[in-house]
């Protein structure tokens, strides 16, 4: 009977270690649980916010740096009296020429000439400017004055055809400009308007 009932007494004490001991596995079951969903959950939660800073960033305006203007290009003066059809007048010649002018000046204002030689009257350096009127028209010396380097000789047949407006000549003394002459077409008759060295101007018809 003793036997009986103590055996009975220990179940008793036995079952209810037991029921106390899954309990407290329950609970510290259920405490680790929660433990790692508030690390899961915090995880998610620190992606969508690291997510979100990135999205704010990509859709910040990215700001370039704008492109640097150019230095305007300084185009040669053109070449008005060359093979083409002429657009200086006389009016222009008598208000951009005198006497006394350098090189660079006058080179500014009608840029290279057609010829470069001599005078047959002195020997003096003469710059020849051809108008030309027909385009594609060339006046040529006659060999004996290429030869000789003689760039002076007026063509009259050219103005009086209309291949060419004006003729002019630069006469120079030194680095400066000595003599004017310049040969045009008026009403089908050639004219010479010419500045002297002194400064003194003549205009008078020659045929």
């Amino acid at each position: 009977m003793r036997y009986v009932f103590f055996v009975a007494v220990l179940s008793i004490c036995l079952s209810f270690a037991l029921g106390n001991n899954g309990s407290a596995v329950e609970i510290k079951q259920a405490s680790f649980l929660s433990e790692r969903e508030l690390n899961v959950a915090h995880k998610e939660t620190f992606e969508i916010n690291n997510k979100g800073s990135q999205d704010e960033e990509d859709s910040t305006p990215k700001i370039t740096p704008s492109v640097q203007p150019q230095e305007p290009q300084i185009l040669p003066t053109a070449n008005l009296q060359q093979e083409e059809e002429s657009t200086v007048t006389l009016e222009q010649l008598q208000s951009n020429l005198h006497i006394g002018m350098t090189r660079d000046q006058l080179r500014s204002f009608l840029d290279t000439p057609n010829e470069i030689g001599f005078s047959a009257m002195d020997g003096k350096e003469v710059w020849r400017y051809d108008f030309v009127h027909t385009e594609g028209y060339v006046f040529e010396e006659t060999p004996e004055f290429k030869e000789m380097a003689i760039v002076d000789t007026v063509d009259m047949d050219g103005l009086k055809n209309n291949h060419l407006d004006m003729q002019l000549f630069i006469n120079w003394s030194e680095d400066t400009v000595s003599h004017i002459v310049v040969y045009y077409n008026n009403d089908e008759s050639v004219y010479e308007y010419r500045v002297f060295e002194n400064g003194e101007v003549r205009d008078r018809k020659v045929s």
